[in-house]
């Protein structure tokens, strides 16, 4: 029984993203910073580099469950009996990220 729990909670991590602020984007930040502190410093093309970095942040930072993902959060919910406490927490999430799944 505690291996098949071992092998869900190592199929739930797997579920986990990990979405990475990078070096390029903390100097970019910094820069707006600084730019809308002083924007008489800045080029016409610094506000088209910076306002693309903007608009892409949404879809570099907006994550969707796969169908994998969401098969092995379904198979997980069911290894565990109606009354344990992780049946109604996995069934809670899998429903939470199938709403998110059809945004």
């Amino acid at each position: 029984m505690w291996d098949k729990k071992i092998k869900i909670m190592k199929e739930l991590k797997k579920i986990e993203q990990n979405s990475t602020w990078s070096e390029e984007d903390e100097n970019r930040i910094n820069r707006l910073i600084l730019y809308f502190e002083d924007k008489e410093s800045f080029t016409a093309e610094d506000d088209i580099v910076y306002a693309n970095w903007l608009k892409s942040l949404k879809e570099r930072y907006t994550w969707k469950p796969s169908d994998e993902q969401m098969k092995a959060l379904s198979n997980a919910g069911n290894s565990f009996r109606p009354f344990e406490e992780g049946h109604k927490l996995l069934w809670s999430l899998y429903n939470d990220l199938k709403k998110l799944k059809e945004k």
